[in-house]
């Protein structure tokens, strides 16, 4: 009798799982597995404080060549809230000179989306911002070199957020993505979607990068052909994106 139960509790322990596996099966699962639904917020493009408007690190440049930070330091690069290429700028906020600004470098050390090392050198930094060729996901230290004509408090070296928007997954090819919406804030909220290639130079394929799994949302144009717009400031944007096509990884 002994035997007969135990014999009968090993049948269903190994019956249930398999009427589990039976009724779920793969193909039951197999666009959810592939699908991907990835919705991110559009940052700010502020020169305030660390931690606002999508700025990463803040610091004068009054009389300092070399502005530097590290984690745990008072000057300590702020969180962000999507992994994101850089800007790097400098902000001539004061008013006893109107030479440019500028500094011989910036190097930006940290990790990108998928949490691996990333060390990139920014050359030649002015008035005008210019892009992080990688995308970072956190910033540990910022080493700032040769700054000159700063002469106030107000004059600023900013890092912050740009709208090259790092995915979260790695894609092989533009194809990846399925689709690609916005919803557009500036236009009480409206959802506005975009098609992968349109034929012209602000398409979504033209927007990705998959060297760096990034999108501009700033190229890229959603909407009805004519009356198209490029992702804004707190506009919400989703990509579906078929992962199980992502090969070599």
């Amino acid at each position: 009798m002994r035997k007969f139960i135990f014999v009968t509790i090993l049948a269903v322990l190994f019956l249930v799982p398999s009427l589990a596996s039976a009724l779920i099966g793969t193909r039951n699962l197999e666009e959810d597995i592939k699908l991907q639904q990835i919705c991110m917020q559009v940052p700010a493009q502020g020169n305030q404080a660390n931690g606002t408007d999508g700025v990463v690190f803040r610091t004068t440049t009054n009389s300092v060549a070399a502005p530097t930070s590290a984690a745990g330091s008072a000057t300590a690069p702020s969180t962000f809230s999507w992994p994101a290429k850089l800007n790097v700028v400098l902000v001539d906020g004061g008013t006893a000179t109107t030479n440019l600004l500028t500094c011989t470098s910036v190097v930006i050390t940290g990790k990108n989306q998928f949490g691996v090392f990333v060390s990139e050198t920014v050359s030649t930094i002015t008035e005008t911002a210019q892009a992080t060729t990688a995308v970072f996901g956190v910033v540990d230290s910022v080493l700032g070199a040769g700054c000159a004509e700063g002469a106030d408090d107000a004059d600023v070296l900013v890092i912050r957020q740009s709208l090259e928007l790092g995915l979260p997954v790695k894609i092989a090819r533009a194809s990846d993505i399925e689709s690609a919406c916005i919803a557009d804030l500036s236009d009480e909220s409206s959802l506005k979607c975009a098609r992968l290639d349109n034929g012209g130079a602000d398409d979504i394929t033209s927007a990705l990068e998959l060297s760096t799994h990034s999108i501009d949302a700033g190229t890229a144009m959603f909407g009805n052909e004519g009356s198209e717009v490029a992702a804004a400031l707190d506009d919400i944007l989703c990509l579906r994106v078929r992962s199980s096509k992502t090969t070599g990884y």
